[in-house]
Parts: structure tokens; sequence; C-alpha cells
């Protein structure tokens, strides 16, 4: 039995995200951060400027979107990857005074509790 489900099965965690964050490995060990995240052709994540770490944009990040309050309705996805500081690098925008940045995802994993399923052999 499996709770994983392709990707375009839970792709629309993306357009309303109930919670988001990443996580990389800091200065004095592991981080978590909330993150907002949106989809325009690439996945950006944006977070407080204040969050981000002095030596700018982590080498590699892990980034979780998940939603659901029961064991039935939790639903997931989770990419692992490196962002680009967006911006001119610095990350920052006027616009909403978070620090943007793209994710170059290199593997991503979705599941779903409420769709367990036999896996073929």
């Amino acid at each position: 039995m499996t709770q994983r489900v392709p990707l375009a099965e839970v792709e629309d965690l993306l357009s309303r995200p109930a919670r988001a964050a990443i996580a990389y490995v800091g200065p004095d060990g592991p981080e978590c951060v909330p993150v907002v995240v949106r989809r325009d052709g690439t996945i950006r994540i944006g977070m407080d400027p204040d969050a981000v770490p002095a030596t700018g944009a982590p080498e590699r990040i892990v980034l979780v979107v998940d939603d659901g309050g029961c064991w039935f309705d939790l639903r997931a996805a989770v990419w692992r990857g490196s962002v680009t500081a967006e911006d001119g690098g610095t990350g920052r925008s006027a616009d909403d005074g978070l620090a943007w940045f793209a994710l170059d995802p290199v593997r991503v994993v979705a599941w779903d509790y409420g769709r367990l399923h036999e896996e073929p052999a």
C-alpha cells in the first residue's frame, strides 16, 4: 500500500497552499521557514527578508506544501532543489516586501492519504 500519487493529483496545492515552508541547512544547523508559494511557469518562493540567511540563498532546500487536518485529508508535495534570488540577486521585492526566489527542482514527491492504493508489483 502507498499514499504516493503523481504530482498532477495534488498540484492544486500550489494555487492555494494551506501551509508552505522551506527547510535548509543554515550556519547553525537545520532551519525551517514559512514561505509563500506562487507558480507562474516556475515555482517562486517568497519569504520574510529577515529570514533570508546572511550568506544569501541556501544552496539546497526542501519545499513542503501541504493541506489537510485529519489523517485522510492529508495531502502534500515536497520538492528538493536549489533556489536563485530574483530582482538582481537580492530577492527583495518592493511590491510586497518579501524576498523572492525561483526554485530549480531536482526531485518531487507527492502524496494523498485519502487515496491509499495498492502499488503494482
